[in-house]
């Protein structure tokens, strides 16, 4: 090819990433990412919210806190999915934009609000490139759910469902220590969501996307985060793909951060862990912790943290493994 030929071709190629940077940059300024949170009263929406995006909206276990739909926005960056493969068509690099989260009214609260509220789902909903249905691990009566889902058919196709407050479910043996449920209240979860998927599924015509999550404990948080992105229209999902991807640090406590097993995971999965030592500590004295015991083994890939040394209710063969 000619030097001609070549500084032809450049520029043809220049003018149609400036066409495809201003194509999209015009559609994220003219329909903002949304996503809306909806469920009965009391299943933890606005906690939910909070957990997901570092919010501070305000939640009360006695009292709705949400009497009307309430838009969060986040200033969030994006990256076209392409810049992954070294291609980047937005001039300048990364661009902020906005990612707006719509919390609305919980149903079920008073039976005089209901029509107001549904009628408020309807018109604001639509807008919505994805809603999560949140409703309660504690509640095995879901009836209203089941109904108000009838009530609103024009979301199916754009529903992803979350199974909150896990952390309650008998016999409430939590493993504080660990930020994982137990795996008595892990056996009960799977039967949950089983029971919940097959109860909503014959509403919405298809097999449901469930994640059971913790929202105080941010506990599976990631997994609904993607769970999310994957829900959302086809058409409107490179924009979601877009949008900075959130570290698996970011869902996890900040107590937990401290741990050590956590800190050993997080060295293990970064670009330079081939070439440096974990913090606190090399890998030979670290490594027969993560192999030794079955059942410490098992948490740690169910859960996001780790062993703490000094967790009250760690295994006895792995305290005895350690003190001796």
């Amino acid at each position: 090819m000619s030097n001609e030929s070549q500084q032809a071709f450049e520029c043809a190629n220049s003018e149609q990433l400036r066409t495809i940077a201003d194509a999209i940059r015009q559609e994220l300024d003219d329909r903002w990412p949304t996503i809306g949170l909806i469920g009965v009263s009391g299943v933890g929406k606005s906690s939910t919210i909070n957990s997901l995006f570092k919010t501070d909206l305000p939640t009360s276990s006695t009292t709705a806190c949400t009497k009307e739909f309430r838009d969060t926005d986040l200033k969030v960056e994006f990256t076209s999915p392409s810049a992954k493969q070294g291609f980047e068509p937005l001039a300048g690099g990364p661009a902020d934009v906005r990612l707006r989260v719509v919390d609305a009214p919980g149903l079920g609260e008073d039976v005089r609000r209901d029509k107001q509220y549904l009628d408020l789902y309807r018109e604001h909903l639509p807008r919505c490139d994805v809603v999560l249905w949140v409703s309660s691990a504690r509640n095995r009566a879901v009836s209203l759910d089941q109904m108000y889902l009838e009530q609103l058919p024009e979301i199916h196709d754009r529903l992803v469902f979350g199974v909150n407050q896990i952390d309650l479910i008998e016999p409430l043996d939590w493993r504080s220590g660990y930020g994982i449920p137990s795996l008595e209240q892990e056996r009960r979860m799977k039967e949950i969501l089983a029971d919940r998927s097959e109860r909503f599924a014959h509403i919405i015509g298809r097999e449901p996307t469930m994640i059971g999550y913790s929202s105080k404990h941010g506990y599976h948080l990631e997994r609904l985060f993607a769970a999310i992105i994957d829900s959302c229209p086809p058409e409107r999902k490179w924009i979601f793909l877009g949008l900075k991807n959130f570290s698996h640090e970011d869902f996890v406590p900040e107590g937990m951060k401290r741990n050590l097993l956590f800190r050993l995971i997080t060295w293990a999965l970064s670009p330079r862990s081939k070439d440096s030592a974990p913090v606190g500590g090399g890998t030979n004295a670290l490594a027969p912790s993560l192999s030794t015991n079955p059942a410490s083994d098992e948490r740690a890939t169910h859960g996001s943290a780790g062993l703490s040394e000094n967790d009250p209710k760690m295994d006895r063969g792995e305290q005895h493994r350690r003190d001796s």
